[in-house]
């Protein structure tokens, strides 16, 4: 890939008219692959465009692993709010809230951050929900398997029934328990 005479190098937008050949998404990104080598000694504008029309193109693939890494080689500094909103995207892809919040940070996206957080405050409040109503049915259902404690002063039931409530109870806490667990492997 040759470098125009003045000192700013290629844009992205003469890389994407030396790409216009190709049909396909993969063989932009072979062609772009392949001349990798030349990339190192031309202009850093040069640099900065390959490596974020590259990554541009792993994104359009849905590869997001070599898409952070192209855009990364990019040069990530203050300017690059697109790059950092982009990464901020594939953070949130890969539920990295942490990650893609402080990436939206960095891109002054203020609206996509917020939503971030408002999503992750919401998770929260339903996580101490899922906790307690699994303490409470595991705690109720103890009572209900013990015979002394309620006695007869709950109703007039059988042993057999307390003993059916309970178990009942125990069953509900283990599916809560089962929500809550899977609920934290989603998101991490």
């Amino acid at each position: 890939m040759e470098e125009r005479g003045n000192s700013e190098g290629m844009s992205k937008e003469d890389i994407s008219k030396k790409l216009e050949r190709f049909q396909t998404t993969s063989e932009k990104i072979e062609f772009l692959q392949y001349i990798e080598p030349k990339i190192n000694s031309t202009n850093p504008n040069t640099q900065k465009a390959y490596y974020e029309t590259l990554g541009d193109l792993f994104l359009k693939k849905e590869n997001f692993q070599e898409a952070a890494g192209y855009y990364k080689k990019a040069g990530l500094d203050e300017k690059a709010e697109k790059i950092w909103e982009k990464l901020g995207d594939i953070a949130k892809i890969y539920h990295e809230d942490d990650k893609a919040i402080e990436y939206y940070k960095k891109s002054n996206s203020s609206e996509k951050e917020e939503e971030l957080l408002k999503k992750k405050e919401t998770h929260s409040l339903e996580d101490k929900f899922l906790v307690m109503l699994a303490f409470c049915t595991f705690l109720f259902s103890f009572v209900f398997f013990s015979g002394r404690i309620t006695g007869n002063t709950i109703a007039q039931f059988p042993l057999s029934s307390h003993n059916l409530i309970g178990i009942g109870l125990f069953i509900m806490g283990m599916i809560v328990t089962f929500l809550y667990s899977e609920r934290k492997n989603k998101n991490n």
